[in-house]
């Protein structure tokens, strides 16, 4: 008797975390989803002619990754010399003219190469305040032929 129980205990422990892990949702949004006018498309991503390229990426809000429940956002950047690339989340205001963005989040190192950015996103996108508006990113690439490959979130619903 005490082995059955031991065991109904256990089962019920590993159903509710596999159905705990099956809630998480996550989506990959392709730099090709994003708006540059001085940029192409290359086998880096979205690529930077000169120095200097703003990015302007949606953030595609639905029922199966709600930008409210979100636990993780990556941006990934291929850094092409020492100046630093950023990204930053913004929602663009539903009702009225205007923006607001987090703050943004920077490559960190001077040398070339792939990172993961991670901006803040939890003043706008997470945001009760915004919660009705329109969620994008932002994409500095400093350097000649830096690029944008895309971005990642995970979300809790």
């Amino acid at each position: 008797m005490r082995r059955a129980v031991i065991c109904l205990m256990l089962g019920a422990t590993v159903g509710a975390a596999m159905n705990a892990e099956a809630l998480a949702n996550f989506r990959r949004h392709s730099a090709l989803f994003c708006k540059s006018s001085l940029s192409w498309v290359n086998n880096y991503g979205l690529q930077t002619a000169g120095g200097g390229s703003t990015i302007v990426c949606p953030y595609i809000d639905d029922n199966s990754s709600t930008r409210t429940a979100i636990t993780t956002l990556n941006v990934h950047i291929y850094q092409n010399g020492a100046s630093l690339a950023t990204a930053q989340a913004c929602v663009k205001y539903y009702g009225s003219f205007g923006y607001t963005c987090d703050t943004a989040a920077s490559t960190g190192s001077s040398a070339s190469g792939w990172y993961t950015v991670t901006p803040t996103y939890s003043g706008t996108w997470s945001s009760s305040t915004y919660a009705n508006d329109w969620a994008f990113l932002v994409v500095t690439l400093s350097n000649a032929n830096d690029a944008l490959s895309g971005y990642y979130v995970t979300s809790s619903s």
